[in-house]
Protein backbone atom coordinates (compact mmCIF):
# COMPACT_ATOMS: atom_id res chain seq x y z
CA UNK A 1 0.00 0.00 0.00
CA UNK A 2 2.87 2.35 0.79
CA UNK A 3 4.44 1.62 -2.59
CA UNK A 4 1.23 2.60 -4.34
CA UNK A 5 1.13 5.86 -2.36
CA UNK A 6 4.75 6.62 -3.26
CA UNK A 7 4.04 5.91 -6.94
CA UNK A 8 0.97 8.15 -6.87
CA UNK A 9 2.95 10.98 -5.27
CA UNK A 10 5.72 10.52 -7.81
CA UNK A 11 3.29 10.53 -10.74
CA UNK A 12 1.49 13.62 -9.40
CA UNK A 13 4.77 15.50 -8.96
CA UNK A 14 6.10 14.47 -12.34
CA UNK A 15 2.88 15.42 -14.10
CA UNK A 16 2.94 18.81 -12.37
CA UNK A 17 6.50 19.38 -13.62
CA UNK A 18 5.55 18.35 -17.14
CA UNK A 19 2.50 20.62 -17.06
CA UNK A 20 4.64 23.60 -16.04
CA UNK A 21 7.10 22.88 -18.86
CA UNK A 22 4.24 22.54 -21.35
CA UNK A 23 2.76 25.88 -20.24
CA UNK A 24 6.10 27.65 -20.63
CA UNK A 25 6.57 26.07 -24.05
CA UNK A 26 3.08 27.16 -25.12
CA UNK A 27 3.86 30.76 -24.18
CA UNK A 28 6.95 30.77 -26.37
CA UNK A 29 5.05 29.14 -29.24
CA UNK A 30 2.25 31.71 -29.00
CA UNK A 31 4.74 34.59 -29.20
CA UNK A 32 6.48 33.04 -32.20
CA UNK A 33 3.16 32.57 -33.99
CA UNK A 34 2.25 36.19 -33.30
CA UNK A 35 5.55 37.21 -34.92
CA UNK A 36 4.69 35.10 -37.98
CA UNK A 37 1.19 36.60 -38.06
CA UNK A 38 2.76 40.06 -38.11
CA UNK A 39 4.87 39.04 -41.12
CA UNK A 40 1.75 37.90 -42.96
CA UNK A 41 -0.12 41.10 -42.05
CA UNK A 42 2.73 43.30 -43.30
CA UNK A 43 2.99 41.38 -46.55
CA UNK A 44 -0.72 41.80 -47.22
CA UNK A 45 -0.72 45.49 -46.32
CA UNK A 46 2.18 46.12 -48.71
CA UNK A 47 0.83 44.17 -51.67
CA UNK A 48 -2.92 43.46 -51.43
CA UNK A 49 -4.64 45.70 -48.89
CA UNK A 50 -7.31 43.19 -47.85
CA UNK A 51 -9.78 44.62 -45.28
CA UNK A 52 -8.37 43.85 -41.84
CA UNK A 53 -11.21 41.75 -40.36
CA UNK A 54 -11.31 39.61 -43.51
CA UNK A 55 -7.52 39.28 -43.60
CA UNK A 56 -7.34 38.26 -39.96
CA UNK A 57 -10.11 35.72 -40.48
CA UNK A 58 -8.35 34.26 -43.53
CA UNK A 59 -5.02 34.00 -41.74
CA UNK A 60 -6.47 32.42 -38.61
CA UNK A 61 -8.58 29.95 -40.63
CA UNK A 62 -5.56 28.89 -42.70
CA UNK A 63 -4.42 26.52 -39.94
CA UNK A 64 -0.92 28.00 -39.85
CA UNK A 65 -1.47 29.54 -36.41
CA UNK A 66 -2.88 26.82 -34.12
CA UNK A 67 -1.80 28.61 -30.93
CA UNK A 68 -3.74 31.74 -31.84
CA UNK A 69 -7.20 30.25 -31.45
CA UNK A 70 -7.93 32.82 -28.75
CA UNK A 71 -8.01 35.60 -31.38
CA UNK A 72 -11.30 36.29 -33.10
CA UNK A 73 -11.58 38.44 -36.24
CA UNK A 74 -14.05 40.66 -34.36
CA UNK A 75 -11.14 41.80 -32.14
CA UNK A 76 -10.29 44.27 -34.91
CA UNK A 77 -13.69 45.95 -34.63
CA UNK A 78 -14.03 46.02 -30.85
CA UNK A 79 -11.72 45.99 -27.88
CA UNK A 80 -12.01 42.49 -26.55
CA UNK A 81 -10.38 40.86 -23.56
CA UNK A 82 -8.21 38.01 -24.78
CA UNK A 83 -7.27 34.95 -22.80
CA UNK A 84 -4.07 33.48 -24.14
CA UNK A 85 -1.33 31.48 -22.40
CA UNK A 86 0.59 34.74 -22.05
CA UNK A 87 0.57 37.10 -19.09
CA UNK A 88 -2.36 39.47 -18.55
CA UNK A 89 -0.29 42.52 -19.53
CA UNK A 90 0.70 40.88 -22.81
CA UNK A 91 -2.94 39.92 -23.45
CA UNK A 92 -3.91 43.58 -23.10
CA UNK A 93 -1.16 44.58 -25.54
CA UNK A 94 -2.41 42.02 -28.05
CA UNK A 95 -5.97 43.31 -27.69
CA UNK A 96 -4.87 46.93 -28.20
CA UNK A 97 -2.75 45.91 -31.19
CA UNK A 98 -5.60 44.03 -32.84
CA UNK A 99 -8.02 46.88 -32.18
CA UNK A 100 -5.60 49.35 -33.82
CA UNK A 101 -5.39 47.34 -37.06
CA UNK A 102 -7.06 48.95 -40.05
CA UNK A 103 -7.60 52.27 -38.30
CA UNK A 104 -4.85 54.28 -40.03
CA UNK A 105 -2.94 54.56 -43.28
CA UNK A 106 -0.69 51.78 -44.54
CA UNK A 107 2.60 53.34 -43.41
CA UNK A 108 1.33 53.85 -39.86
CA UNK A 109 -0.08 50.33 -39.74
CA UNK A 110 3.24 48.89 -40.87
CA UNK A 111 5.06 50.82 -38.14
CA UNK A 112 2.56 49.62 -35.54
CA UNK A 113 2.88 46.01 -36.70
CA UNK A 114 6.68 46.18 -36.73
CA UNK A 115 6.75 47.58 -33.19
CA UNK A 116 4.40 44.85 -31.97
CA UNK A 117 6.44 42.23 -33.82
CA UNK A 118 9.65 43.37 -32.12
CA UNK A 119 7.92 43.24 -28.76
CA UNK A 120 6.65 39.69 -29.39
CA UNK A 121 10.11 38.60 -30.57
CA UNK A 122 11.53 39.88 -27.30
CA UNK A 123 8.82 38.07 -25.35
CA UNK A 124 9.53 34.84 -27.25
CA UNK A 125 13.24 35.14 -26.48
CA UNK A 126 12.48 35.76 -22.80
CA UNK A 127 10.15 32.76 -22.63
CA UNK A 128 12.68 30.59 -24.47
CA UNK A 129 15.42 31.59 -22.06
CA UNK A 130 13.14 30.97 -19.09
CA UNK A 131 12.12 27.57 -20.48
CA UNK A 132 15.77 26.53 -20.87
CA UNK A 133 16.58 27.77 -17.39
CA UNK A 134 13.51 26.53 -15.53
CA UNK A 135 12.38 23.52 -17.60
CA UNK A 136 14.76 21.03 -16.06
CA UNK A 137 14.11 22.53 -12.66
CA UNK A 138 10.37 21.89 -12.98
CA UNK A 139 10.92 18.25 -13.91
CA UNK A 140 13.57 17.77 -11.22
CA UNK A 141 11.34 19.21 -8.50
CA UNK A 142 8.46 17.19 -9.90
CA UNK A 143 10.46 14.02 -9.24
CA UNK A 144 12.46 14.80 -6.12
CA UNK A 145 9.89 16.61 -3.99
CA UNK A 146 7.46 13.65 -4.06
CA UNK A 147 10.35 11.29 -3.36
CA UNK A 148 11.40 13.40 -0.39
CA UNK A 149 7.83 13.53 0.90
CA UNK A 150 7.58 9.76 0.44
CA UNK A 151 10.76 9.17 2.41
CA UNK A 152 9.51 11.39 5.22
CA UNK A 153 6.16 9.56 5.30
CA UNK A 154 7.75 6.11 5.23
Amino acid sequence: MKVIGVLLLLMAGLSTGVLLVKRASQREKTCRELVRLCDALMTDIRFRATPMPLLLEQLLDSGNYPSLGFISPSAVAEKAFLQSPLKEEENREIAVFLYSLGKSDSASQLQCIQAFQREMQQCAENYSERLKRDGRLYITFGVFVPLLVSLVLL
